[in-house]
């Protein structure tokens, strides 16, 4: 008789332990955004109203300098540029050859410092262009936009 209710505490105990609320293992889903500092470009860009501006021709080359962070570890950067001629309703216009990048970087880390040249093709539609950058993170948690118009 001790020995069954010996048998029974000890299943019991089992039972209460392996059902108790301990996830003590489980880390909590990181949910902070990391972020995109516009540091500088070359030619130097003005900001407006949360857009940084910079004056470019077809053929010319232009620099962007940007921060990126993150707590605990970033992934990628993508940068986008289209064209915004058409009052940014993104219509096909016409058949102009127009420049479009869409390149993703990958990242590492919680602080990158950055700096992307790119060359605006002599061939391509001369007019305004809109480029998006934005950072990922680990996690899959997705920067606010860093938006320049260049002109």
């Amino acid at each position: 008789m001790r020995k069954v209710m010996y048998l029974s505490v000890l299943a019991l105990t089992g039972l209460l332990w392996s059902c108790s609320d301990n996830n003590n293992d489980e880390k909590p889903k990181e949910t902070t955004k990391p972020t995109v500092t516009f540091q500088g470009s070359v030619p130097e860009a003005h900001e407006h109203d949360g857009v940084y501006e910079l004056k470019v021709r077809t053929g010319s080359e232009f620099r962007v300098d940007l921060r990126f962070e993150d707590n605990e570890a970033l992934s990628q950067a993508n940068v986008e540029i289209h064209d915004a001629e058409d009052g940014h309703s993104h219509r096909l216009a016409d058949a102009k050859p127009k420049w479009f990048v869409d390149s993703n970087y990958t990242l590492s880390g919680k602080m990158v410092e950055w700096s992307k040249s790119y060359t605006i093709p002599s061939n391509s539609w001369a007019g305004t262009y809109h480029m998006i950058i934005k950072a990922l993170d680990q996690a899959g948690n997705e920067s606010a936009l860093v938006e320049v118009d260049l002109k």
